[in-house]
């Protein structure tokens, strides 16, 4: 097998489960911080309820989630390479900071050029700093079975 195409098959290998984790985490996240956010108001949710409203939104936020933290760890990953050969630190640590750094460039992003906070969970600083620890561990998975693979 030449060797690009062996790069890219690990490349979406070790994508595809980072993919998964970040919307698996981050879309309960942000289901979950909209199901407190309502119980603050006094309002009774049943348990029932809130998992049936994390099933809908992981089915359907999906794409759109997929599509704006996805583009940016794409992004990120592709520095962290770059940034990777001049930086003497761990690769792991490289790969986690640029996807933390890639859920708080797309979050801070979408608030300044669209003037409102379209994901609901990062108006805290706990849902920022918790959608961006789901990116950096969706970019720790990457990181971690890329190396898994190559080695």
């Amino acid at each position: 097998m030449p060797k690009i195409i062996k790069s890219i098959l690990t490349l979406i290998c070790a994508f595809v489960p980072a993919m998964v984790i970040l919307n698996l985490l981050g879309i309960t996240l942000v289901t979950s911080f909209a199901m407190m956010e309502i119980i603050a108001m006094g309002i009774d949710v049943p348990n029932n309820v809130w998992l049936a409203t994390i099933s809908h939104d992981l089915i359907y936020l999906a794409p759109l989630y997929s599509i704006i933290f996805g583009v940016g760890l794409v992004i990120s990953l592709i520095a962290a390479d770059f940034a990777s050969r001049f930086l003497p630190f761990n690769r792991y640590l490289i790969d986690v900071t640029a996807g933390i750094v890639s859920a708080l460039t797309a979050l801070t992003l979408m608030n300044n050029l669209l003037g409102v906070t379209p994901i609901g969970a990062s108006r805290t600083i706990a849902g920022l700093l918790a959608l961006s620890a789901c990116s950096g561990l969706a970019a720790l998975t990457f990181s971690f079975i890329r190396r898994k693979i190559t080695s």
